[in-house]
């Protein structure tokens, strides 16, 4: 799919308050560890490709505030992509040398009978969150590819780094389909939140 933005960015968006807000009430719950694999198959922990822990979140305030910039980013974008439901918020944390490598946060359709209120929707924007100071950490970049072909054939010469994405309260959104990674943590920590909407499988 060709597309004349592939990402969309708010910079600091999100006051710094209420990113502190977010990481307290993430802190209360019970980490997990991450884990890979396309929804309907077999999910395995294979820290070569994914090394970080996460915890769910459902808490109606936190989407009130971001929400609106997805759908913002959908119109502004042109991508004009029609979803309706929204999945449980993903909070992520990248300690020192945790990282996820190449991916795409879609895949067909979902099917899994555990999670009924999206059975046959797919994810169809994705949206990162930023809720560490990025001075306060090294490595840990988000990174997009464009290209839609074998992941294993990519690179740093043909991906660009999305530098806005280490400001605290910056959104990034983008197609879930959009390949992208995080590199490695070399220092500190990296906080995210990610939100999925989800819709109708493209036609």
């Amino acid at each position: 799919m060709n597309l004349k933005y592939y990402w969309w960015v708010f910079p600091k968006a999100i006051p710094e308050d209420f990113c502190d807000k977010i990481i307290e009430e993430a802190s209360k719950q019970k980490k997990q560890v991450a884990k890979i694999g396309d929804e309907g198959t077999k999910v395995i922990d294979n820290k070569k490709v994914r090394n970080s822990n996460i915890v769910w979140l459902t808490d109606g305030w936190i989407y009130e505030k971001i929400g609106p910039f997805i759908d913002a980013a959908n119109k502004n974008a042109s991508w004009n992509f029609n979803y309706f439901k929204t999945e449980s918020m993903q909070f992520t944390i990248y300690n020192k040398e945790q990282h996820y490598d190449w991916h795409q946060d879609s895949f067909p359709v979902y099917s899994n009978i555990n999670q009924p209120e999206l059975f046959g929707l797919t994810r169809k924007v994705s949206a990162v969150v930023q809720l560490t100071d990025g001075k306060k950490f090294k490595g840990g970049d988000l990174v997009f590819d464009t290209r839609m072909y074998n992941p294993e054939k990519r690179d740093m010469h043909s991906a660009e780094v999305c530098l806005e994405a280490r400001q605290k309260g910056t959104i990034v959104v983008f197609p879930s389909f959009l390949w992208h990674k995080v590199t490695p943590v070399t220092k500190g920590n990296r906080n995210t939140l990610v939100v999925w909407n989800c819709g109708y499988p493209f036609a």
